[in-house]
């Protein structure tokens, strides 16, 4: 079998390998994150449903890769300066208004969306032009593999920081 795709530890997929890949972490991210606790049928659909659509039940769907993710937190810390506020925004689940808003393919490169949708013959939508901004970040990831993961990972870890940190703060205010 012809592979389609080299992963960044060197490892060659096939097809359906890749396939499998994709949605085994895309799954982890629903899990990890409880994407889709507030769903009935959370365990009744299927990766492709989660590209093709834009909503399931109340719940937003957004296709934000991990390309567009840490693209958005190095432009709010290196530009805006306002990380702080953008952090909650770029989260796996973002509660918005009465909106819940998703991403399940929230560690998912776009190259690896596009040879999935590819491979199951979903249509996607046109994407934006790339920005200088986002030409240097793929290109930096070229000479410094996984540094869009660790971008990502690091919103994340302040994240779940600052939760312990208020939690640890509301029991200390409660003796």
């Amino acid at each position: 079998m012809k592979s389609v795709i080299t992963l960044q530890n060197g490892k060659k997929l096939n097809a359906n390998q890749f396939i499998s890949y994709f949605e085994k972490k895309v799954f982890y991210t629903i899990r990890k994150y409880n994407l889709l606790k507030n769903e009935k049928r959370r365990f009744n659909f299927n990766v492709q449903e989660l590209l093709i659509k834009n909503k399931i039940g109340n719940t937003r769907i957004s296709h934000e890769s991990l390309d567009d993710i840490s693209l958005q937190v190095f432009e709010a810390f290196m530009i805006k300066g306002n990380i702080k506020k953008k952090i909650k925004e770029l989260l796996p689940i973002r509660h918005k208004n009465k909106q819940i808003i998703i991403r399940p393919f929230y560690f998912m490169t776009k190259k690896e969306i596009k040879i999935y949708a590819k491979l199951k013959n979903i249509a996607l939508k046109k994407e934006k032009r790339e920005t200088v901004l986002s030409l240097w970040l793929n290109d930096f990831e070229k000479r410094h593999l996984e540094v869009k993961n660790a971008i990502v990972n690091s919103i994340l870890r302040i994240e779940e920081s600052s939760a312990r940190l208020r939690s640890t703060n509301e029991s200390c205010h409660h003796h």
